[in-house]
């Protein structure tokens, strides 16, 4: 798996992570202002989701870590074709021009 890829799947395992956190800490917060107490069970998933997001986050910013060196997210480039070297015109006709024209021409590479 590319890097990319595995930053994207990794991404997409934190964002699910987090809903679920979200929802699971929502419930927690309910329970606490009905009952007035937290059951222990609800208290023990909130905390392995929260575990679980920040190993997912720091799998995220290692990746990223890696990206970021230079050249690392770089597929190598093609070599590119060469183009073949396009033929010089003819000088203009010193007859046709004016001899400012001719001279101008000659003194080019």
């Amino acid at each position: 798996m590319t890097d990319l890829a595995a930053l994207h799947a990794a991404t997409q395992e934190l964002a699910q992570a987090m809903a679920a956190f979200r929802l699971e800490n929502d419930r927690r917060l309910a329970e606490i202002e009905t009952k007035g107490r937290l059951d222990p069970l609800t208290q023990d998933k909130v905390e392995r989701l929260n575990t679980e997001v920040g190993r997912l986050n720091e799998t995220v910013q290692a990746i990223e870590t890696t990206l970021a060196r230079p050249g690392a997210a770089r597929a190598p480039r093609p070599a590119m074709p060469r183009r073949p070297l396009m033929p010089r015109p003819s000088p203009p006709s010193c007859a046709r021009a004016s001899i400012t024209n001719c001279r101008a021409w000659s003194a080019r590479p």
